[in-house]
């Protein structure tokens, strides 16, 4: 996973062209690579724009608030990114070739219950290469808070 750190003294309230743009050359010049590897393979672009819900809650009293009780919240905090777009690569006979992929913002979590880990969607970019073959990469959203907080089922 590819992404820019601060410098020293920065709040991270600002980014600039200096932090960003070497990313955003590189994530492009990436898929350009990838796609000229491919030949004459199909791509197909997926999308999902409600996965996940933001689970970090402003409550009256100014507390925030993640699991539980939502009565007491006043709004979700910021920031938050609900969607799931996916870039896939498939050779002529349909084998995965690639897959780029970016989710939500709370990278933590396990294939496993009741255990933690910072680095959940390599797992899942793991789990996807051995299932689907190929590569897959993740590219973070917003890094807000985000859970299955309405309990919609995994099949969807």
């Amino acid at each position: 996973m590819e992404a820019p750190t601060r410098p020293p003294g920065d709040t991270g309230k600002t980014s600039s062209a200096r932090d960003c743009d070497p990313i955003k050359t590189g994530i492009v010049e990436a898929l350009r690579k990838a796609n000229a590897g491919l030949g004459q393979s199909p791509s197909r672009f997926l999308f999902h724009e409600t996965v996940g819900a933001n689970s970090r809650l402003l409550l009256k009293d100014g507390m925030i608030h993640w699991i539980g009780s939502r009565k007491d919240a006043v709004r979700p905090t910021r920031p938050f990114d609900p969607e799931l777009p996916v870039l896939s690569f498939q050779d002529p006979a349909g084998r995965q070739q690639a897959l780029i992929y970016n989710h939500s913002t709370h990278t933590i979590g396990t294939r496993a219950g009741n255990v933690g880990s910072p680095g959940f969607y390599g797992l899942a970019a793991q789990e996807l290469e051995g299932e689907l073959g190929g590569t897959a990469c993740f590219l973070e959203g917003a890094t807000g808070s985000t859970h299955n907080i309405t309990g919609i089922s995994t099949a969807e």
